[in-house]
Order: C-alpha cells, then structure tokens, then sequence
C-alpha cells in the first residue's frame, strides 16, 4: 500500500553528497522525515523521498553541510503535469482507450451460414437454449 501511497502523491529521486552523510540521515529519521531507498553510490547516497520531505530536509542539510539534489520526479502529480503540457497527445490518447472500450464492448456481427452436416435451425436451437438471441 505504501508504493501506491507514494506514487499518488509523488515522490523524488534524491543525491546527497557532502561531509556527513551518515548523521544527516539519522536527523532526518529523528524528525520523521521520509526516506525509503537509501543505497550508497560511490561518494554519494541515493535516496527517495516526498515532495514534502524534500523541503523539510533543508535545516539537516545546513547543519551537517550536505548537498540534496533532485534527480528525478516520479508519481502521479508529476505524470499529469507532464500530461497537462502535452495537451493535444493526452486527450488523443483518452479518445483512442475511449473508442477502443466502446467498440469491444459489443459484437459486431453473428452470421450462422448452413453446414452440410448440420442443419440451420439446429444450431439456432441451440444458440437459443444457451441465452444467446
């Protein structure tokens, strides 16, 4: 539930690079600041956070002399941000999932051609007795 969670509200890709990395960390969990995903790379750590928690990491970053850089925007805010841009594309898109739902949703056409073997009204019947009119 909680990458559903994070994807609706958005979420950031984070490098922190600096002096202390390991106690802005710690201060940051100590303030109840979200961060998921913290993995080292190199001289820098990766990390993951909200938009919200990315604000409040202002204060820790100052004290401990680090660096927080945004790498990526992702989730749903983000999405339709990008969706709101590109205007024309977004509404194409629903048009086509719309006329796509629509014309799978009802069957086009039923033909019952005459078989050597069997005969007309028999397979009526029977198309009859399965609820199919």
């Amino acid at each position: 539930m909680t990458k559903l969670t994070n994807y609706c509200t958005g979420f950031l890709l984070l490098k922190l690079s600096g002096q202390n990395q390991a106690a802005f960390i710690s201060e940051c969990a100590r303030q109840g600041i979200p961060q998921w995903g913290v993995r080292h790379r190199g001289g820098h750590v990766l990390l993951c956070s909200t938009v919200r928690g990315f604000l409040s990491m202002r204060n820790p970053a100052r004290k401990h002399r680090c660096q927080v850089e945004v790498l990526r925007r992702r989730g749903l805010p983000f999405l339709l941000q990008r969706a709101r841009r590109r205007l024309f594309f977004s509404l194409g898109a629903l048009l086509f999932a719309g006329f796509l739902w629509v014309l799978t949703s009802m069957v086009w056409r039923v033909q019952v051609e005459r078989s050597k073997q069997v005969e007309t009204a028999d397979v009526l019947q029977v198309l009859r007795q399965a609820g199919l009119d």
